[in-house]
């Protein structure tokens, strides 16, 4: 499923779509959504509880380190299922990024894991 400029009240409505336990979707790509941090919010807040999305398109979203960092907590303590997620192309900095990676190598522990973030 591709959606483009969601900004986050759209965000929110997908949010409620994952959340829900008959969704069963496995892609998503929100690219060039606009979404921001706050709708990250309302997705990484869906995901605690969705068990079948596996890859995540967020490129072009304009998250910031804030946003990395609701997703760095999304990923390691509420979503077991997510493997491939894109982050390119927002206003992260090193510091976000950085947070992505760290991330990233405690998941590879105990799953396979991909986030394109640069």
């Amino acid at each position: 499923v591709l959606f483009r400029s969601l900004h986050p009240a759209g965000a929110r409505s997908i949010a409620a779509l994952l959340a829900s336990p008959s969704c069963h979707l496995v892609t998503l790509s929100l690219r060039n959504g606009i979404i921001k941090d706050e709708g990250l919010g309302y997705l990484c807040k869906a995901l605690a509880k969705n068990t079948s999305l596996m890859c995540l398109n967020l490129q072009w979203n304009d998250i910031t380190n804030d946003g990395c960092y609701q997703l760095v907590d999304c990923i390691l303590n509420k979503n077991k299922t997510l493997s491939i997620i894109d982050m390119r192309n927002n206003d992260n900095t090193i510091k976000g990024r950085s947070a992505l990676k760290k991330a990233l190598k405690k998941i590879r522990k105990t799953r396979a894991m991909k986030i394109f973030y640069v």
